[in-house]
């Protein structure tokens, strides 16, 4: 019985507010990584500095391994990405309906293999 009573309390001290203490230590690092963000814009004088924190907090995951996956799976896409670019632009000033079907074509394959929630 005292066991129950002890993991009980142990619960409640690692509350604050009614919230874990690792989703605290999540908003603080989320938090701050928007403030150097905005820091880093200001000092770049971007035309929309607050656009650095959105993107900061729309890319933000609970998890550094999810946060990894999901930068990996970003990399490997621009890859696709610059590499479908270069093979694409090539004879795209001499016949601009080719490049049109071109960006059709790439376009439809990235839809089609895209997840689906």
């Amino acid at each position: 019985m005292q066991a129950k009573a002890v993991n009980a309390i142990e619960a409640r001290s690692q509350l604050l507010a009614g919230v874990s203490a690792n989703s605290w230590a999540f908003a603080i690092r989320v938090w701050l990584t928007c403030l150097v963000a905005l820091y880093a814009s200001f000092w770049l004088q971007l035309e929309v500095p607050s656009s650095a924190a959105i993107k900061v907090a729309i890319l933000a995951l609970p998890t550094r391994g999810q946060g990894l996956e999901k930068a990996g799976f970003r990399l490997f896409a621009t890859a696709i990405g610059v590499a479908a670019s270069i093979g694409i632009s090539p004879d795209s000033s001499h016949r601009p309906t080719g490049f049109s079907r071109r960006c059709s074509a790439f376009g439809l394959a990235s839809a089609s293999v895209a997840p689906r929630s």
